[in-house]
């Protein structure tokens, strides 16, 4: 029966019932999760159990609160930690994919360069010491 009621608060907590200023929508307690697992893979369907809503709800929230959508979030997270990775590491190229959930090197690799406009070798080789740099992603370009 605690079980029950401790789901009940949980979901006050995140469908706005007696919310406190300073607890997190879902939304945000969902970004926030994704940074601090970034090596993890989170698909939307985990997202919003994590967070008691719907999927297909959670996403239109998501999109309504940030512009994008949650898997180009998460993508757009992935890169920036590659990204520093990139320009303040030694890693090889396959261990900083690996740092940010991906296993295919290659592609880490696609996905990369799809964002970033340029390879992660030529990346790093153009940008190794700069420091504080913000991150910069091309818009996806239709076809």
């Amino acid at each position: 029966m605690q079980s029950v009621f401790k789901r009940e608060e949980q979901t006050e907590k995140f469908e706005g019932r007696g919310r406190r200023p300073l607890e997190l929508s879902p939304v945000e307690h969902i970004k926030r999760y994704v940074q601090e697992h970034v090596a993890e893979t989170i698909s939307l369907s985990e997202a919003a159990t994590k967070v008691y809503l719907n999927p297909n709800y959670f996403s239109q929230l998501f999109k309504q609160q940030t512009g994008q959508s949650f898997v180009r979030y998460v993508t757009e997270i992935k890169m920036d930690k590659a990204k520093e990775l990139l320009i303040h590491t030694s890693l090889r190229v396959s261990e900083v994919a690996e740092r940010v959930g991906y296993m295919d090197v290659a592609y880490f690799s696609n996905t990369f360069k799809k964002m970033v406009g340029e390879a992660p070798s030529e990346y790093r080789r153009k940008h190794a010491g700069h420091s504080g740099e913000r991150c910069h992603f091309r818009e996806k370009t239709s076809k």
